[in-house]
């Protein structure tokens, strides 16, 4: 479920980022949303890390 949760959330920030550089916001804009998506995608990463090592 958490895993599901993060997917959405990643996907979401995706979007954010793509209306930003679409719209043209400003530079601290894109690389906060940019950040935000980055911690999101490592911790996604992390998660199924770590159901890896719990099923291997």
């Amino acid at each position: 479920m958490r895993d599901k949760e993060l997917e959405i959330r990643i996907e979401d920030a995706r979007q954010r980022l793509d209306r930003a550089i679409t719209e043209k916001r400003g530079m601290q804009t894109i690389m906060a949303l940019s950040q935000i998506l980055d911690r999101l995608i490592e911790e996604h990463i992390c998660i199924n890390q770590n159901n890896a090592e719990l099923v291997g």
